[in-house]
């Protein structure tokens, strides 16, 4: 699995406009950023010099949710969630507002599709994150020891929505003997249209196996790209 990254450069003030960045030593070519809806979606590219841009608008929400109709049997689908499911954990300490509201989603763990339609070539996935360490640690599979740092995670919302507080899930360790609390921390305040959320490791913990591990995920919504925040290529 290959990892390239660049600094994010495109900041705007709300998730409907256009994101621009720089990929260093992109190895492809030009190339398409796409969704897999059912007749997949270009919604940006990907220049031979590594120059991204990726568009949103509510047009693509519209398209993304009449392609639920239909199946390709791809095997690559987007997926929708309610607001309940995607942020809340059921806890008396935290607390929703239309949480039953409907969202969709641009991106699968924070990930654009990119490769080449006309040649049906799958290059790898594009996401918003702050590091390439974090990117090495959070996204692949198998991966034992986790750096703090976040990722860009795109929701559409026909409705404003809400949800508030922390979630402490009681966890035992490796032997049994002692317990302590995994957190997941929420402020998410939801605007019709196209939504940023940050999901951040803000904590780590070493288990009796000496592995990294996530203790504290803060999930929030957010104006603006964070201003450390990069573009990641993950090769497939």
């Amino acid at each position: 699995m290959i990892i390239l990254s660049a600094l994010f450069t495109g900041l705007i003030a709300t998730a409907q406009g256009t994101f621009e960045g720089t990929l260093e030593n992109w190895p492809h070519g030009r190339a398409q950023i796409i969704l897999p809806t059912d007749s997949p979606v270009v919604i940006g590219k990907v220049e031979a010099d590594g120059k991204v841009s990726i568009t949103l608008g509510e047009a693509l929400a519209q398209r993304i949710s009449a392609s639920r109709e239909a199946d390709d049997g791809s095997g690559i689908r987007l997926v929708r969630s309610t607001v309940e499911r995607a942020f809340y954990c059921r806890s008396d300490d935290v607390s929703s507002e239309n949480g039953d509201l409907q969202l969709e989603r641009a991106t699968t763990r924070g990930g654009f599709y990119v490769g080449n339609l006309e040649e049906e070539e799958l290059h790898g996935q594009i996401r918003l994150a702050s590091s390439q360490a974090f990117g090495n640690s959070f996204f692949q599979l198998g991966k034992k020891d986790f750096v703090t740092g976040h990722y860009i995670e795109f929701y559409f919302a026909e409705e404003d929505a809400s949800v508030h507080g922390t979630c402490k899930t009681p966890t035992y360790t490796l032997d049994g003997k002692d317990v302590f609390d995994i957190i997941h921390e929420y402020t998410i305040d939801l605007k019709k249209g196209w939504n940023l959320v940050r999901v951040e490791v803000a904590e780590t913990y070493t288990d009796q196996e000496g592995n990294i591990r996530p203790l504290k995920m803060v999930m929030k919504t957010v104006r603006e790209v964070p201003g450390d925040t990069q573009f990641l290529f993950t090769a497939n």
